[in-house]
């Protein structure tokens, strides 16, 4: 893509860790490039999670951290997105270690897959993420 990018990163949080270090920490540079990086939360209703496509339409750049999305949440964003990174710094694909039904989860390492397909590049924390994201 030539000229200056227009970013939108969909994040759980604009003050979560892993937006501050792995997105926000990066805005300075991009702004300096002449690019743009807007940061919207992931909407929780299923009338918000329908505005995702109006939230990045127009984006040269959509990038989803961490988000497990749904089938129609993938949909929609892969209409309006004309690039997607898919970011995570965490095995999101398992379940938290307190959780009372184990790690393991059909449902999230799906959706995992799905995602992990469906983005035009993954960005991974580690190789062990990596090595994870290749593999689905």
């Amino acid at each position: 893509m030539d000229g200056p990018l227009r970013i939108v990163a969909l994040t759980e949080s604009y003050d979560h860790v892993c937006c501050r270090y792995r997105l926000r920490a990066f805005v300075p540079l991009l702004e300096a490039a002449g690019h743009s990086l807007a940061f919207h939360t992931f909407p929780n209703s299923f009338a918000q999670k329908l505005v995702i496509s109006r939230l990045t339409r127009g984006a040269d750049l959509v990038v989803v951290q961490r988000k497990l999305l749904s089938l129609p949440e993938l949909y929609l964003l892969r209409r309006s997105a004309k690039a997607l990174i898919f970011d995570l710094d965490d095995a999101v694909w398992l379940r938290d270690s307190w959780a009372k039904k184990g790690f393991s989860s059909r449902r999230r390492r799906n959706r995992f897959r799905r995602v992990a397909r469906c983005a035009d590049m993954v960005s991974a924390g580690n190789s062990w993420l990596a090595d994870h994201a290749v593999r689905w």
